[in-house]
C-alpha cells in the first residue's frame, strides 16, 4: 500500500536545497530562482495574539489576531549576493561595502527538509515560505583554538503571506463567510500535483474549485 504523505510522520529532520526569489517594488513575486549553497537552520515563531471576550462575568470567546511567523534563517556563513540583492551590501570601487539599510525588501524563501514514515520510508517535504522580509544578519568571531571556531550568522525573517486567490487565480477568494485567506506556506509532499517542479518557481496559492461552489 503506498504511504499516505499527509499523516503525521513520526520525526522530521534536516535542511536542504534552499532557494530565494527577490519581489520587485510592487510586492509580485520574482521569476528569478536563485540558491542559497550553505544553509544550516530555519526556525518560524508564530506571531498569534488573542484579544479574550467577557460577558456576564466570564469569558464568552477569544478573537485571534494572526501576523504570520518570526523567526531565523541560519548560513554558514555571509552569503553576500544575497545581501547585494536585499541592499545591506554595496559593491564600491574595489571592493564591497556593508551600508545603513533604507528599507526591507521582501524575498520568497524555498526549503526541503525529510520526514521519514512510521515504516521507515524517507521522504523530502518541499516548503515556500512567502512574502518574507529578511533583516541583517547577526554574527560572532571567536578565536581557533585546537580546532576552528565555526561562527554562527542567521538572518532574521519575518513572513508575512500572500492573500489565497480564487480557482482562477485573477480574485482575492473570499470565504462563505466574506473572510480573506493569508497564506503564510505552501507545503509539497510526495504525490501532489506539482511535487516535482515544485521548487522551480514562487507559487500562487489558489483554491480549489471545489471550495467555490
Amino acid at each position: 500500500m503506498a504511504a499516505d504523505y499527509k499523516k503525521q510522520a513520526p520525526a522530521y529532520h534536516g535542511i536542504t536545497n534552499a532557494k530565494y526569489a527577490l519581489r520587485d517594488d510592487s510586492g509580485a513575486p520574482g521569476t528569478e530562482v536563485k540558491e542559497i549553497p550553505y544553509i544550516k537552520s530555519i526556525s518560524h515563531e508564530p506571531q498569534v495574539e488573542a484579544q479574550e471576550v467577557f460577558a456576564n462575568d466570564s469569558k464568552v470567546l477569544t478573537i485571534p489576531s494572526d501576523q504570520g511567523s518570526t523567526g531565523s534563517l541560519g548560513t554558514t556563513a555571509p552569503y553576500r549576493a544575497l545581501e547585494i540583492d536585499l541592499g545591506q551590501l554595496m559593491e564600491v570601487d574595489g571592493a564591497t561595502a556593508e551600508v545603513k539599510i533604507t528599507g526591507y525588501k521582501r524575498v520568497d524563501l524555498y526549503y526541503e527538509y525529510s520526514e521519514t514514515t512510521q515504516s521507515g520510508i524517507n521522504y523530502k517535504v518541499k516548503v515556500w515560505a512567502l512574502n518574507v522580509e529578511m533583516g541583517k544578519a547577526t554574527r560572532s568571531h571567536a578565536t581557533d583554538e585546537n580546532t576552528a571556531t565555526l561562527g554562527e550568522y542567521q538572518y532574521p525573517i519575518t513572513i508575512y503571506g500572500d492573500k489565497v486567490k480564487d480557482s482562477t487565480g485573477s480574485a482575492v477568494y473570499q470565504d462563505a463567510n466574506g473572510n480573506e485567506i493569508t497564506a503564510t506556506m505552501v507545503i509539497s509532499v510526495p504525490g501532489d500535483a506539482n511535487y516535482a517542479d515544485f521548487g522551480k518557481t514562487v507559487p500562487v496559492v489558489k483554491v480549489k474549485a471545489a471550495l467555490e461552489s
